[in-house]
């Protein structure tokens, strides 16, 4: 904190604009800074298919070179715990791989995994596929929480490739699995 320059006691503290806190008590500033470290990509697609038809195509790593734009190969065991060995292509970028680790299965409804780029503090990725029943089928919730200093300088390529790519692959899984249900 800075000392005050003015008022009727030169020794009284007063907090500058760096160090500004809401009603509750917390550090706005930090608060500020922990939000830009931290970048949510979402959406979602209702499919003409039942979860169970929907999980099978979305859990058939072998199959994604023949319909998945995005994920265009992925390998491994879907346990808790375990590594996938997973390629990207985002549309107008470069292929990129990496190996998350699987974080959830719950068949039929939730899979999830989680990959980084050096530690977390430098750029974490928690990917999610929740699949809910509707009358009409599957509605697919598809995003990723991204974490880490590199959060940043990557947002643009987040909402623009990233989000383009999540999009690309709910629509043809929709059109997979929605030609099953026929």
């Amino acid at each position: 904190m800075r000392r005050h320059r003015g008022g009727n006691d030169p020794g009284t503290m007063a907090r500058t604009r760096h160090d500004r806190t809401d009603p509750e008590g917390a550090d706005t500033t930090d608060r500020r800074m922990r939000s830009s470290l931290r970048h949510q990509v979402l959406t979602s697609i209702d499919i003409p298919a039942p979860p169970d038809r929907v999980w099978h195509h979305l859990t058939a790593f072998d199959a994604y070179p023949a319909w998945n734009p995005f994920i265009t190969d992925a390998s491994g065991v879907l346990r808790v715990g375990d590594r996938l060995q997973v390629r990207l292509h985002p549309p107008g970028g470069r292929p990129q791989s990496f190996r998350p680790r699987v974080t959830v299965v719950e068949p039929g409804a939730v899979l999830a995994w989680q990959g980084r780029i050096g530690g977390p503090w430098l750029f974490a990725g928690d990917h999610r596929f929740a699949l809910t029943p509707i009358a009409e089928g599957t509605r697919l919730d598809h995003g990723e929480t991204f974490t880490g200093l590199l959060v940043p300088l990557l947002r643009r390529s987040l909402d623009g490739p990233t989000r383009d790519g999540f999009e690309a692959m709910n629509r043809a899984l929709a059109d997979r699995a929605g030609a099953d249900a026929s």
